[in-house]
């Protein structure tokens, strides 16, 4: 199949990705590695036409559309850059290779190989393309919520806005949002057909196209669910998370003025999705429960998450709905170990996993809310930590956080908006709040026993805390 700009009566998402091509291509390229997934029937290639040689050769100049943000940095000359585009191989990633549990999302890995004028070595780009699930039950799901336009508008509108906005401040310390590089995000219209199955078609016909890093080649990877996180990988992670806190809440109380994105999941909105995923989860739960007899303390959990599920609007309004006495900050709100992306800084082999010094990246922004950042903390806690160890160390966690979140904001000259106290308040709430989210995902839950023990745990340890009643 040719890959050139020239050609007409071509999908529209067809020229988005030739245009990718142009604007990002000539960046500084990663190291040669090999494509960072194995091989299987589930890839495509992609050659330009032998015929279009000539028209595949390039010339490439700076692009810009309102449509469109670039984060990638380009670090080309003045003059012009030509290339060629080699080969653009892609695979689906939703049945091979990466072994993601649930994205909402069908995740299309691409390696574009290409030439550059004068250089005999071939270079490669790594991408992941995100286009709309083919799972009737996921597309519902995601037109209901509007998930696909809300992580473009991360990426396209938030992320740019925040960044801008930390520049203009001049303060003196380097702050960093670790997130994949985005190359391209559009969105066209709610998901309204059942898509094609084959990948081509459907990349060609999707309704809304997210071009981002693919972090894989650069060494990152992430925690299998079953296993739960490291304490370092758990500390990696709040310290990234709370970059986005603090930030945003400065940002409110520079400006004097809330979040204005528009695009932001309401409360409202998340309490009516978490009602309705509540009560199906439930009825799995009960069924789980059940086939469990040897499990001590059933009956309490039992009658305590029926006492739950009769009023859980009530409970979920409650801890949704914006505080008077703790601040709201923009928040992930599906913030756990499947969401993070981890790469060791300084590998030594001599260095247990747990004790390394990591890069953490977050991604999957596709429930980002207006909310109490503890909402975040207490996913990460009880969705991603073996029970042991987050009983053990949440005390230093919260201590942790409520550190970094004092540095960052303290470098605009704010103080803090809350105490340790209060911290360890909202955090105990909010841990209500994840273990409500992971009824809502019994099917998740169902596929590792470690999961399942974490979460009786969870329900376990918030009866005895006084948070959740049997009565």
């Amino acid at each position: 199949m040719g890959i050139s700009p020239t050609c007409v009566d071509k999908p529209d998402n067809l020229i988005w990705i030739e245009q990718v091509i142009l604007n990002n291509l000539e960046s500084t390229p990663m190291e040669q590695t090999e494509f960072p997934i194995s091989a299987s029937n589930g890839s495509m290639v992609l050659h330009p036409n032998p015929s279009n040689t000539s028209r595949a050769m390039i010339n490439v100049q700076q692009k810009h559309s309102s449509n469109v943000y670039n984060t990638a940095i380009n670090t080309r000359p003045q003059h012009d850059i030509k290339l060629m585009i080699a080969e653009i191989e892609m695979r689906d990633e939703n049945y091979f290779g990466d072994d993601r549990i649930n994205t909402l999302s069908r995740l299309v890995a691409a390696r574009i190989k290409y030439l550059v004028e004068g250089e005999e070595e071939e270079r490669s780009h790594f991408w992941i393309i995100k286009i709309p699930s083919i799972l009737p039950a996921e597309r519902e799901l995601s037109r209901m919520f509007d998930v696909y336009r809300r992580e473009i508008c991360f990426y396209t509108e938030v992320l740019p806005a925040m960044k801008m906005w930390v520049d203009s401040q001049y303060i003196d310390q380097l702050l960093e949002f670790r997130v994949p590089s985005c190359y391209y995000g559009k969105f066209l219209r709610p998901s309204d057909k059942n898509p094609d199955m084959e990948l081509l078609d459907h990349i060609l016909e999707a309704e809304s196209l997210l071009v981002l890093e693919d972090l894989r080649a650069a060494e990152y990877g992430k925690r299998y669910f079953g296993k739960g996180m490291e304490i370092s990988e758990l500390f990696a992670a709040v310290n990234e998370i709370s970059k986005f806190h603090a930030v945003s809440y400065a940002m409110q109380i520079k400006e004097k003025e809330p979040l204005h994105w528009k695009e932001l999941l309401h409360w409202t909105d998340q309490a009516a999705l978490y009602e309705m995923t509540f009560h199906r989860g439930f009825e799995v739960f009960k069924n789980f429960l059940s086939n469990r007899p040897e499990e001590p303390e059933a009956d309490k959990m039992l009658q305590a998450m029926t006492h739950l599920n009769n009023k859980i609007r009530h409970v979920l309004n409650g801890l949704l709905c914006p505080s008077n006495d703790f601040p709201s900050t923009l928040v992930h709100m599906d913030f756990w170990s499947d969401n993070l992306l981890f790469r060791i800084k300084d590998p030594d082999e001599n260095v247990p996993l747990e004790e390394a010094d990591l890069d953490c990246v977050i991604i999957d922004w596709q429930m980002m809310s207006l909310g109490r950042p503890t909402h975040d903390l207490a996913l990460i806690t009880i969705l991603s930590m073996d029970s042991e160890s987050r009983r053990d160390i949440s005390h230093l966690i919260l201590q942790y956080y409520y550190q970094l979140f004092e540095q960052t904001i303290g470098w605009f000259d704010l103080e803090m908006p809350f105490t340790f106290e209060q911290l360890i308040l909202e955090f105990s709430n909010s841990c209500l709040l994840a273990v409500i989210m992971a009824i809502s995902s019994m099917d998740l839950v169902l596929l590792q026993e470690n999961a399942q023990v974490r979460l009786l745990n969870a329900i376990y340890d918030l009866i005895e805390d006084g948070i959740l009643s049997p009565e």
